[in-house]
């Protein structure tokens, strides 16, 4: 099995190609929002998985989201979103697919479920759109609370602005007849919550052949993305209903554009091979009339390398128009590129550091700026820190809330605490309750959080010694932020409301230096949420500002 990347009608599509063709294709559409940033990687594992079962499957990012094309302001979104999946579908049938199989996920089940496709998996898919709606306005809220636009709904970051909404929320699968070319269909509910009754009465009244199943799993895909996982039992589920047809096809390439033109330049998908047989997926922002500097955008987190709520592609584009070359890119295990998931603990390993380094050394082969500004939230965050401090190619460090600057055994006891707190949340509660979160979405961060506090007791001297160290005036975050101010290089902290790491700064009196500091333009946001993820819409914008400034001072 290989994969590629390209570009159909604006439209970015990963195509994972089997060693041996079934005739059989597969088209895997993504959810909205949350359910889209949590469940990407496991998407990725049940392509890959109906791949090696010997069907081409593509998935996709809907137009507006993700690396694909365009923006979810305007009119015609969700009919622009109907005709990604549906374009698609004819793909496959072109390249020679004799059936094509449509899974869905969430929202993206009422997409696939519209489609001329021969058979669709629906998990967690509801009948009618308004009860999708309701579920993120829910969602919405829980998260910020009454700082809504006045018009649309500000959820997961992203503004659904009123047409798209209306339009969802109007959307009635029972309404419709049933696609003719659909002859079966599986459908599974969420974590023993049954399927819809409805979506399953419209099938099987347009005399599909329909399969139920519990779905269980469902919250195991919707936690926290280093803590999201395919189900092992509903993959295999999913795989073995789909099947295949007898025998072998000889395929025909698929008509994937190796670029997409935006404003102000181009961007393509490219893999850069960091050595140990291991590449990394990225997507290249190329300016029509280039600037002497390569912005390499690193994962926050776990989360792909879209960013959060898609905001490193928004930067990206915008500074296009201003001649920035940049680099979007995942690391090892996360988003599209080849490993193992990380743990949290994982993601402040020396691996990812020599990651961020083996890439650097990746970036001549791409044709790029030699001067590099590299830039990060939370984890990716810490990555640039480190790496600035230790490679003169670096010019920059862009770091918003980072978890950590410096990562020792002491702030075990920190992250417990943050864990243990997640699971008291009532919103984590409420979703245990209404089948949007499985039991292990509760447990899973109780049992790390009991870990981290049982190593308390050895813990306890090197937080003494730390102490130490500090009240010599050997604090490493401070050392670390010397050694750029030697070398000529700058950075900019931007910490948002009801930060940890923020908070045991500003305690410990480091804050206070760093704002004094030649070397650090410091910003210190404020709010009565936590913001780390950069919702609500004001803490986007603020962020968004200052980092458009540093870039420009940079040019």
């Amino acid at each position: 099995m290989t994969s590629t990347s390209g570009y159909l009608d604006g439209a970015l599509v990963t195509a994972h190609v089997p060693a041996a063709a079934s005739g059989l294709g597969a088209v895997v559409v993504p959810p909205y929002g949350w359910d889209d940033a949590a469940s990407y990687r496991a998407r990725r594992a049940l392509a890959e998985r109906l791949a090696d079962a010997g069907h081409l499957t593509l998935r996709l990012d809907l137009p507006g989201t993700g690396d694909s094309a365009g923006d979810l302001g305007g009119t015609g979104v969700l009919a622009g979103w109907q005709r990604a999946v549906d374009r698609a579908v004819a793909a496959l049938r072109d390249a020679g697919c004799s059936d094509v199989v449509a899974v869905g996920l969430g929202a993206g089940g009422l997409l696939a479920s519209r489609s001329q496709v021969d058979a669709v998996v629906l998990w967690g898919t509801p009948a009618k759109g308004s009860k999708h709606v309701r579920e993120l306005t829910a969602f919405a809220q829980m998260e910020q609370g009454s700082e809504q636009p006045a018009e649309g709904l500000w959820v997961y970051g992203g503004l659904l602005p009123p047409s798209l909404l209306a339009d969802l929320s109007s959307l009635d699968l029972t309404a419709d007849p049933v696609p003719d070319s659909l002859r079966r269909a599986l459908v599974l509910g969420r974590d023993g919550v049954g399927p819809d009754a409805a979506l399953v009465g419209w099938l099987s009244a347009g005399g599909v052949a329909v399969e139920t199943d519990a779905g269980r799993g469902w919250g195991e895909l919707m936690v926290e993305p280093h803590r999201a996982r395919m189900p092992v039992a509903a993959l295999e589920r999913i795989v073995s209903w789909v099947g295949a047809p007898a025998g072998s096809a000889g395929l025909k390439p698929l008509p994937l554009e190796t670029s997409l033109l935006v404003a102000g330049g181009m961007e393509q998908p490219v893999q850069l091979d960091t050595g140990k047989g291991r590449a990394l997926s990225g997507v290249l922002a190329i300016p029509d009339v280039p600037s002497p500097v390569t912005v390499v955008l690193l994962n926050a987190g776990a989360l792909r390398r879209t960013g959060p709520h898609r905001a490193w592609v928004d930067c990206a584009r915008r500074w296009l128009l201003d001649g920035v070359t940049s680099l979007r890119v995942d690391m090892g295990g996360i988003g599209d590129s080849d490993g193992s998931e990380p743990g949290e603990e994982d993601l402040y390993g020396s691996e990812y550091v020599a990651q961020v380094r083996a890439l650097l050394d990746g970036l001549p082969a791409l044709g790029v700026p030699s001067r590099v500004v590299l830039m990060g939230l939370c984890g990716g965050a810490y990555w640039s820190f480190q790496v600035t401090q230790a490679d003169l190619r670096v010019v920059h460090a862009l770091l918003v809330n980072p978890k950590a600057l410096e990562w020792h055994p002491t702030r075990a006891p920190v992250e417990a605490s943050r864990e243990l707190r997640k699971v008291l949340l009532p919103s984590r509660w409420r979703k245990l309750v209404s089948g949007e979160l499985s039991w292990a979405g509760v447990r899973d961060p109780a049992r790390a959080g009991l870990r981290r506090l049982r190593r308390l007791p050895w813990e306890a001297r090197a937080r003494w010694q730390q102490a130490r160290a500090r009240r010599r005036g050997e604090d490493a975050v401070v050392a670390g932020f010397d050694r750029l101010a030697a070398q000529g290089t700058g950075a900019t902290l931007v910490f948002t409301a009801q930060e940890t790491l923020r908070a045991e700064l500003e305690r410990t009196g480091v804050l206070a230096g760093l704002a004094r500091h030649p070397g650090v333009d410091l910003h210190l946001l404020d709010g009565d949420v936590e913001t780390h993820t950069l919702a609500p819409a004001r803490v986007r914008n603020d962020v968004d500002a200052i980092l458009d400034a540093a870039i420009h001072k940079l040019l």
